[in-house]
């Protein structure tokens, strides 16, 4: 990927609808301060989840000499059109969240899986992921499922209120020879309870998508509020149990 001379100002943004929370400003400025680098970083809401309102968001962001940009729901997918150079990562999940601009081309990659893998290998090291319940099928469920795989996943079970989404991803996931399946709302409670991991990736907690309420859990979003799953589709677990089972 493109290296950013320690000298020179690292403009940056983040694309996305309802983003008006979002903590990814601060993040960016104080790794920067960490790092000795001059950044800044907007956030860009189109208002429209309309491919053209994307499109034209982009190109202002070039315009405007920005060095690159994050992209967050509900254009991880539709970026990929306005993309020149995807890496390995965007080919695999079929989305980017990061996009670089360099020499008049867009470079993309995809943070969420990559950095999930990197995440899990640094607490899991090589023990394989296994069979795992996955909630959540939007753009950062897609990077997780794959990079599940790469994880040593033999089967991902996935569960999202709109089914025909988790219906799309199970698909997309079983053309690439893995093996995935899809996950009534009725049939949670039991699955959870066969599993050998459970990963959150849906919204729950961004103040405009409520997502998947009452699994026990906690994370934190680009909405950058806690996240809290309850317990109530797994009665009978203790907290420390729950625990368990969301972190292997």
């Amino acid at each position: 990927m493109f290296r950013v001379p320690s000298a020179m100002t690292i403009k940056l943004g983040l694309i996305g609808n309802s983003i008006s929370e979002s903590r990814a400003p601060f993040l960016h400025r104080m790794l920067g301060e960490i790092y000795g680098f001059d950044v800044s970083y907007d956030l860009h809401d189109p208002m429209s989840s309309q491919y053209n309102a994307l499109e034209a968001t982009l190109n202002t962001l070039r315009q405007d000499g920005y060095t690159g940009c994050n992209i967050t729901f509900p254009f991880k997918t539709l970026a990929l059109n306005l993309v020149d150079e995807p890496d390995h990562a965007v080919r695999q999940v079929g989305a980017t969240n990061t996009l670089v601009f360099a020499e008049g081309r867009v470079r993309a990659t995809n943070t969420d899986y990559t950095g999930f893998i990197r995440g899990y290998r640094s607490r899991r090291g090589v023990m394989p992921a296994g069979d795992v319940l996955m909630l959540g099928a939007g753009g950062v469920g897609r990077a997780v499922a794959f990079g599940l795989f790469e994880c040593g996943a033999n089967r991902l079970r996935i569960y999202d209120p709109n089914r025909s989404n988790a219906q799309a991803l199970v698909t997309a996931v079983n053309a690439k020879g893995y093996q995935a399946e899809l996950v009534d709302l009725d049939e949670l409670s039991r699955v959870a309870r066969e599993v050998n991991g459970l990963v959150n990736c849906s919204p729950i907690g961004h103040y405009a998508t409520p997502g998947i309420p009452r699994i026990l859990a906690y994370s934190v979003g680009k909405s950058g509020r806690l996240m809290p799953f309850m317990s109530h589709w797994i009665p009978n677990f203790s907290r420390p149990q729950a625990q368990q089972v969301c972190s292997w």
